[in-house]
C-alpha cells in the first residue's frame, strides 16, 4: 500500500516551520516547491500555540521520522518517540466533560478511509497476493482473551475531541499488567501528550479532533499485531496515519520493529521489486532514496511500519523526501527466511 502527502519544510536559518518556502517565524525565503501528489492533506499549525501543539502537528503531519529532530531543535528532552510512552496521571485533568462513551468505530455502517470495517474476516477469505485493506482477522480460539476498550474526551467548549479505541488482553500471558498498560500508552500517545501540556491550564483555544481506531489484522498463540488507524483535524486541516504494534505473547513484550526481521542491502532490492509490482512505480519516498537510506527507514523504529496479516508480513515505512511525506508498505507472504522471531 502507498499513501503520499505534501509536506512543509524546516527553515534552514532558524529551524522553524516554513509554508510555501517562507519561514513563518523569521520570514526567510527558501524557494518554491513543486511535485506530483496522489493525496494532498495539509496541516497548518498555529505557531502562537503552545509548544505541544507545534509538536503534535509536526509529528502527525511529517510522520514520526522527524519528530525527535524537532524536539532537539526546541531543546525538549523526553522519552523516545518510538515508545509512545507519555502517560501522565489523568486524575490531574481539569473538570471538563469526559466519558467512556459508545465506541463509534463499532457503529453499524462504519467504514474506515481504507475501505475496512470491523467485520471479523476469516483467514481463508484472504485469497489475494497483497494485503489490500486494514481490517480485523481475529482468531478467538486461542488460550487468551482479547478485549476492546474505548476512551472519549470532549472539552467543555467542544473544540477538543479525542476518541480512542484500544486493545487489552487477558489470560495466562507473562507481564500482562505492564503489557496492557504499554498497549494503552502506545494507542493513547497523543491524548496523553495533550494532557501533559494542558492539565494545569486551559484547553487549547483552537480546534483539535483526533480519532484512533484499533484493528487486529492477525493473532495466534505466539504473537498478535495491532494496527492503529489514526485520523485528525487541527484548526481546519486534516490528516491520517497508520501505526503498528507487535506483541510477543510468549514473553508479554511489545517488539521493536528492528527485532522482528533482518534487513540488508539485498533485502532493499527485494523490497523495491515487490513494491513496483504491488504499488506501481513513481513513489517519491522509494524512487528518490538510496538502498542505504531505504535500509535505515525499514530498520528505524521511528519510521518503520510492520505488522502480521493472514497473508504474511506487511512491511514498510514512513518517509520524508523532497516535497513529499507519506508511507509505503509491501506484502511478504514468504517472510520466514528474514524473520528474527517465530
Amino acid at each position: 500500500m502507498d499513501e503520499k502527502n505534501t509536506k512543509y519544510d524546516f527553515c534552514p536559518k532558524c529551524g522553524a516551520l516554513t509554508k510555501d518556502g517562507v519561514c513563518q517565524s523569521c520570514h526567510y525565503k527558501s524557494g518554491n516547491h513543486s511535485g506530483n501528489k496522489k493525496i494532498v492533506v495539509g496541516m497548518v499549525i498555529a505557531l502562537t500555540g503552545a509548544v505541544f501543539i507545534l509538536l503534535i502537528g509536526i509529528a502527525l503531519y511529517f510522520g514520526r521520522v522527524v519528530v525527535n529532530e524537532v524536539k532537539d531543535q526546541l531543546g525538549i528532552q523526553e522519552e523516545s518517540q518510538t515508545e509512545r510512552s507519555f502517560a501522565p496521571d489523568l486524575s490531574k485533568e481539569k473538570e471538563v466533560e469526559e466519558t467512556a462513551g459508545e465506541d463509534p468505530f463499532l457503529a453499524d455502517g462504519y467504514v474506515n478511509m481504507w475501505g475496512g470495517d470491523h467485520v471479523n474476516y476469516d483467514r481463508d477469505s484472504f485469497q489475494t497476493t497483497y494485503y489490500e485493506s486494514i481490517c480485523d482477522s481475529i482468531d478467538y480460539n486461542v488460550t487468551y482473551g482479547i478485549n476492546r476498550e474505548y476512551y472519549e474526551y470532549i472539552s467543555e467548549e467542544g473544540n477538543i475531541t479525542f476518541k480512542v479505541a484500544y486493545i487489552q488482553l487477558e489470560g495466562d500471558i507473562p507481564n500482562l499488567e505492564t503489557l496492557n498498560e504499554k498497549i494503552r500508552e502506545s494507542t493513547c500517545y497523543y491524548v496523553d501528550s495533550y494532557f501533559e501540556s494542558y492539565q494545569e491550564s486551559e484547553d487549547y483555544q483552537g480546534y483539535i479532533e483526533y480519532f484512533s481506531d484499533s484493528y487486529i489484522p492477525y493473532n495466534d498463540e505466539n504473537k498478535l499485531s495491532i494496527v492503529l488507524d489514526e485520523n485528525w483535524s487541527i484548526d481546519g486541516d486534516s490528516g491520517f496515519s497508520l501505526y503498528g504494534i507487535n506483541i510477543d505473547l510468549t514473553s508479554g513484550m511489545i517488539l521493536e520493529n528492528s527485532s522482528v526481521i533482518t534487513i540488508s542491502d539485498e533485502f532493499a532490492d527485494i523490497f523495491r521489486s515487490k513494491s513496483d509490482l504491488q504499488n506501481g512505480t513513481g513513489i517519491s519516498g522509494l524512487d528518490n532514496i538510496t538502498n542505504e537510506e531505504l535500509v535505515q527507514y525499514l530498520t528505524d523504529d521511528s519510521s518503520s511500519i510492520i505488522f502480521f496479516t493472514p497473508i504474511g508480513l506487511e512491511l514498510g515505512y514512513n518517509y520524508t523526501v523532497s516535497d513529499y511525506y507519506g508511507w509505503v508498505t509491501v506484502s511478504f507472504d514468504e517472510y520466514e527466511k528474514y524473520i528474527e522471531k517465530y
